[in-house]
């Protein structure tokens, strides 16, 4: 919650208003505008939330009911009797698909920078970061550097 509120903050809302003047209805402002905006913030937050419910035993065990065990609860009965070829093979498949995530969104994102065409972008040369908008001045920061280095 708080990782969208802090990109809620952020928002500029007349955007909504804008597509609310001329003539969007409430579901397809929502869908098209703001959800857009704030993707990022849901799908981190997401993955927040992922992270610390897998790990949290205690709470796990609590909410679980008396028929059902989820799989942190699962894996530490397991662990507890020792580490069989089945918990190996799941830390594998969990190590497997968090290097795919990765190499994917890094893939992606090498993708849209080469895409880019930089010859039409106004690196603002002539002013100060404190004038400029922090979009336009992000090629000069250290990490977009390296960044920009890595793709090339």
């Amino acid at each position: 919650a708080v990782v969208i509120q802090a990109r809620l903050r952020d928002f500029d809302r007349s955007i909504e208003e804008a597509a609310c003047d001329l003539g969007a209805r409430q579901p397809f402002v929502f869908l098209s505008v703001t959800l857009p905006v704030i993707a990022p913030a849901v799908i981190a937050a997401w993955l927040l939330a992922f992270t610390l419910s897998f790990d949290d035993l205690v709470i796990a065990s609590f909410v679980s009911g008396p028929g059902s065990s989820t799989l942190p609860i699962v894996v530490f009965s397991k662990v507890r009797l020792g580490v069989t070829p089945e918990i190996n093979a799941l830390a594998s498949i969990m190590i497997a698909l968090v290097a795919l995530s990765v190499t994917a969104v890094a893939l992606a994102m090498r993708r849209r920078i080469l895409s880019l065409d930089w010859n039409h972008i106004d690196f603002h040369l002539d002013k100060t970061p404190d004038s400029v908008p922090l979009g336009l001045w992000l090629p000069y920061s250290p990490k977009c550097r390296v960044l920009l280095w890595l793709v090339a």
